[in-house]
């Protein structure tokens, strides 16, 4: 089912000021909410032969589009904080020598299973919309969720436009796990609120604007580096003691028989001398 031309997936309560998705209000004017666009009142439209949508009571002179986009945004938020178990993710790999470390790291696989970037998901235990980071910054993100893997993770909506670098670049500074979901191909018209749950949870686009390696996670790269450290010492003491044996007898027939071939211009004591005429070496062998 489609939702009529300009319909909305969340609104904003009169009374509280919140942001509310059409499965969370009565049908008709007792869902006592507005535009979060252009403040104008809205109707919960939830009827049989459309999917349940908001829409304005009146015309409206703000452009639909920027209504629909806004209620995407918000609705998309709110089910991130309020409405999911799990929230799939993109694994973040750290590469090192010989080794690759993967963020969460995998801890319960079942027998035959393949964890992947595609099919990791975090298990979230609550959220909020809009959370403050303190007096580090004035910057918001759009939502907060508490997981069992990764502790807080933050988590940015692409509707219109990316986060920009400036925010992104604060969010790196303070170490956080910074998740952006990509809707900006997402269709307002066609997309219901079943189907954007879906596409939050695990089918959108995503990827991380920022990471925080965990202080085990450190520990482990500190070992392996001095593990691959003390490694490439071992190999290169080894490799000067192969440097001050004297070559093995094989070796120097073997040589003394390319110099005859080639023309290669060494003696059999591997000292150089006047390169030879191919001539030369011919009448010799």
């Amino acid at each position: 089912m489609r939702m009529a031309h300009g319909g909305l997936l969340s609104a904003i309560d009169q009374d509280s000021d919140q942001v509310r998705i059409i499965s969370e209000v009565p049908s008709g004017q007792a869902s006592n909410c507005v535009c979060a666009a252009c403040r104008g009142v809205l109707v919960a439209r939830k009827g049989r032969l459309r999917t349940h949508h908001f829409a304005h009571k009146a015309s409206t002179t703000e452009s639909l589009t920027h209504c629909q986009e806004t209620a995407l945004h918000n609705t998309a938020k709110r089910l991130v904080a309020y409405h999911l178990d799990t929230l799939h993710i993109r694994a973040k790999h750290l590469n090192r020598p010989t080794r690759q470390f993967v963020l969460p790291e995998q801890t319960i696989l079942s027998f035959g299973a393949r964890l992947t970037p595609e099919n990791r998901a975090l298990t979230l235990t609550e959220g909020e919309i809009e959370p403050s980071l303190g007096a580090l910054t004035d910057f918001r993100p759009d939502a907060v969720v508490k997981t069992e893997e990764l502790g807080k993770v933050y988590v940015e909506i692409h509707v219109s436009h990316p986060v920009p670098t400036d925010k992104r670049d604060v969010y790196r500074q303070l170490g956080l796990w910074v998740l952006e979901l990509n809707l900006s191909e997402c269709e307002p018209d066609r997309v219901g609120l079943t189907e954007l749950k879906h596409l939050v949870e695990a089918e959108a686009s995503r990827h991380w604007l920022s990471w925080h390696v965990p202080e085990y996670i450190q520990r482990k790269l500190a070992a392996h580096d001095e593990e691959v450290r003390r490694h490439d010492e071992r190999q290169s003491a080894l490799f000067l003691e192969d440097l001050k044996k004297p070559i093995p007898a094989d070796w120097r027939a073997a040589l003394q028989v390319m110099v005859a071939m080639f023309g290669l211009g060494v003696d059999p004591e591997l000292n150089y001398r006047k390169p030879q005429k191919l001539s030369e070496v011919s009448r010799g062998c």
